[in-house]
C-alpha cells in the first residue's frame, strides 16, 4: 500500500498519557495507520521526524475563533501552536440563531453599525443556515460551535433586564433545539456579560433541559470568578444536578488578589459533583491575567438598554461619579474586575479603536501621562473609543493556576481569536498550548509532557464526543502535530502577543501538511465538526 503521508523516525505520543515510544505514522484518505518503528511503508510524501514527537492534533475546547473563520491570521494563531480543532461560540456569544425582532440589538452585539445591511446576518436565523455560510468558506483547521445564550436572549427579548415571558422562553427553547438538532455542541453562557447576566437559574434550567434531551454540554463563563466564585460554581453544578446535562466550566480560575488560594476548594466542588454523578469538566488558559472589554468594569445593571445607553451615562459628571462609587463600593453585587486586579494599574490596555497611544500601557499609566487620575482615564478611554477597548487584567496567582492545571480532568484552552495581524490580543491567542507544554510541563515539572498532551487531545475529544480525534491509532483522523519536546515554548508576551511559538515543526489536518516552518502552507482541508454526527 502507498500512503499519502508517512512520518518516520520519531517518537509517537498517542494522546493517552502513555510515555513516548518509537513508531511510524502513516496517513491515507484522512485516516491514520500506526505502524512499527522498523516498518518501511512507501508514501507520496515521506517525512523524517527523527528527534521529534508525533502527537494527535491539539483540540482547543474554548475558542472564540468562530468570529473570524477563514481569516489566515486566525487560522495561524491556532495551527502555530498545534491546534487542529477548536470549539467556538463560547461565553454566550455565537453568530446564530438570529431573530428578526431585535436586529438592531444583535448588530450592536456583533459590533455592526445599525445602518448596515442585514445581508451579512439574515441567513443566520438557524444553525442550519449558518452552516451553509461556513461550508462555503475555506480554512485549514477544524471547528465546532456552541450556541450562545446571549444571541438566544437578544433575539427573544433584546436587552431587557427581566424574566422572559412564557412566549419568549418558548422561542429561546425552540431556537436552541434547532441548533442541537443540526449539530451544535451545546449552550454557552457569559453570565458576567449582558444580557446573559440578566438570566436567573430558572431560565437557565429550562434551556439546560433542552440540552439534556440531546446529551449536550452547558459551557459557562460563570457569574463570578472572584469573590463569589464558589457560589458561581455551585450554580453551574446545580444546573447539571437539576437537568442531567453535562457541564463545562470555562477558563476556570481564581480572580482577585483577595481570593488567591481558593483553587483547591473549587476543585473539591467539582470532585464532589462527579461523585454525585454530575458530569462536570473544565478548561484553563495558563496565564496570570484575564482579558475582556474594558466596558465590563462598569456594573452590568447599566446595560439594560444596551451599550449605547451605558456610554451616554458615563459622559455625564453625575453618571461617572455614580459608576465610580459603585466600582469602589465593596458591597456592590457584580464581578468587580477593578477590585480584582487591584485598581487600574493592574489593567493593561491591549487594543483601542482610536486612542492608539494607550495600547501597551495600563489605564492608570496612560492617565498619568495625560494628567488624569485613574478613573478619569478609564472613562475617557471608553468615551473616546466608543467602548471599543480591550483590557488585560493581572488578577490571578500562579499557585492557583498550577493547582487547577494538575487536576486530571482539566483541559487546556486558548480563549482566543484574532481578526487582523495588527490586533493586540492576549498572548494566550498564540501561546497557550506551547506555554503549557514547555513552561509548565517541561521547565517547571508540573507533570510529564505526555500527560499534558493528554489534556490537549484525548481528554477534550472525550468531553466533546469527538470519537475519531485526539488519539494516534488506526482509523483515527489524520490530524497531527510534530513537535520538538526540547524546544517547544511560547514566545508571545503582553507586548508582542502575536509572536509564533517555538518547537511546533509541522501540523497536519486530514492528512495534509497545513503548517510548517512558521508558515501556513496554503492547504484548506478543515471542516466543521458536529455533535451527534459521526466524525469523518
Amino acid at each position: 500500500m502507498t500512503y499519502q503521508l508517512v512520518l518516520y523516525g520519531g517518537m509517537v505520543v498517542d494522546g493517552s498519557g502513555a510515555p513516548a515510544r518509537k513508531g511510524t505514522v502513516a496517513c491515507k484518505d484522512g485516516k491514520i495507520t500506526l505502524l512499527p518503528a522498523d516498518s518501511r511503508p512507501t508514501g507520496d510524501r515521506m517525512m523524517d521526524v527523527t528527534g521529534l514527537w508525533v502527537c494527535p492534533g491539539f483540540i482547543d475546547p474554548h475558542s472564540h475563533g468562530d468570529a473570524f473563520i477563514g481569516r489566515p491570521c486566525n487560522s495561524l494563531s491556532k495551527l502555530s501552536q498545534g491546534i487542529t480543532t477548536h470549539i467556538g461560540g463560547q461565553c454566550g456569544s455565537s453568530h446564530f440563531p438570529v431573530g428578526p425582532e431585535h436586529l438592531d440589538d444583535i448588530k450592536e452585539a456583533f459590533g455592526l453599525p445599525k445602518d448596515e445591511s442585514t445581508d451579512t446576518i439574515k441567513d443566520f436565523s438557524t444553525f442550519a443556515g449558518y452552516l451553509e455560510h461556513v461550508n462555503r468558506l475555506s480554512f485549514p483547521e477544524n471547528i465546532g460551535f456552541f450556541t450562545g445564550h446571549e444571541i438566544l436572549r437578544l433575539s427573544a427579548m433584546g436587552y431587557d433586564n427581566r424574566k422572559p415571558t412564557p412566549k419568549e422562553m418558548d422561542s429561546m427553547k425552540a431556537a436552541l433545539d434547532e441548533t442541537l438538532q443540526n449539530g451544535a455542541m451545546g449552550l454557552s453562557t457569559g453570565l458576567i456579560y449582558i444580557p446573559g447576566s440578566y438570566a436567573d437559574i430558572d431560565e437557565l434550567t429550562q434551556l439546560c433541559r433542552v440540552l439534556a434531551k440531546y446529551d449536550r454540554i452547558y459551557a459557562t463563563h460563570m457569574r463570578d470568578e472572584g469573590e463569589k466564585v464558589l457560589m458561581a460554581m455551585e450554580e453551574a453544578i446545580e444546573l447539571g444536578r437539576r437537568t442531567g446535562c453535562r457541564v463545562n466550566i470555562s477558563h476556570l480560575k481564581v480572580c482577585g488578589k483577595a481570593n488567591h488560594g481558593l483553587a483547591s476548594q473549587m476543585l473539591d466542588l467539582i470532585h464532589a459533583a462527579k461523585d454525585e454523578g454530575i458530569r462536570v469538566s473544565a478548561d484553563q488558559y495558563p496565564y496570570l491575567a484575564s482579558c475582556t472589554s474594558l466596558m465590563y468594569c462598569i456594573p452590568n445593571w447599566h446595560y439594560s438598554e444596551g451599550f449605547e445607553q451605558a456610554l451616554r451615562y458615563i459622559q455625564s459628571r453625575d453618571g461617572r461619579e455614580q459608576v465610580k462609587n459603585e466600582i469602589l463600593n465593596p458591597d456592590s453585587n457584580f464581578d468587580n474586575i477593578y477590585r480584582g486586579c487591584g485598581g487600574f494599574d493592574g489593567a493593561l490596555v491591549a487594543r483601542c479603536a482610536v486612542t492608539k497611544d494607550a495600547e501597551g500601557k495600563t489605564v492608570a499609566q496612560w492617565g498619568r501621562l495625560n494628567g488624569m487620575d485613574e478613573f478619569e482615564a478609564f472613562f475617557t478611554l471608553l468615551t473616546r473609543n466608543h467602548g471599543d477597548v480591550t483590557g488585560i487584567y493581572f488578577d490571578t496567582d500562579e499557585k492557583d493556576v498550577i493547582t487547577i492545571m494538575q487536576d486530571r480532568g482539566l483541559m487546556i484552552g486558548t480563549d482566543g481569536a484574532i481578526g487582523s495581524p495588527d490586533d493586540l490580543v492576549h498572548p494566550r491567542t498564540f501561546g497557550a498550548f506551547p506555554r503549557a507544554l514547555g513552561l509548565y510541563a517541561r521547565n517547571k515539572g508540573v507533570m510529564p509532557m505526555e500527560e499534558m498532551i493528554r489534556k490537549m487531545t484525548s481528554l477534550p475529544a472525550e468531553v466533546f464526543s469527538l470519537g475519531t480525534k485526539g488519539r494516534i491509532a488506526d482509523e483515527m483522523d489524520a490530524d497531527l502535530v510534530v513537535l520538538n519536546p526540547e524546544t517547544v515554548l511560547d514566545t508571545a508576551d503582553f507586548a508582542h502577543p502575536t509572536l509564533l511559538s517555538d518547537g511546533i515543526e509541522q501540523v497536519v489536518v486530514a492528512g495534509k501538511v497545513v503548517y510548517q516552518n512558521h508558515r501556513l502552507k496554503g492547504e484548506n482541508p478543515g471542516s466543521v465538526v458536529l455533535a451527534g454526527r459521526p466524525q469523518t
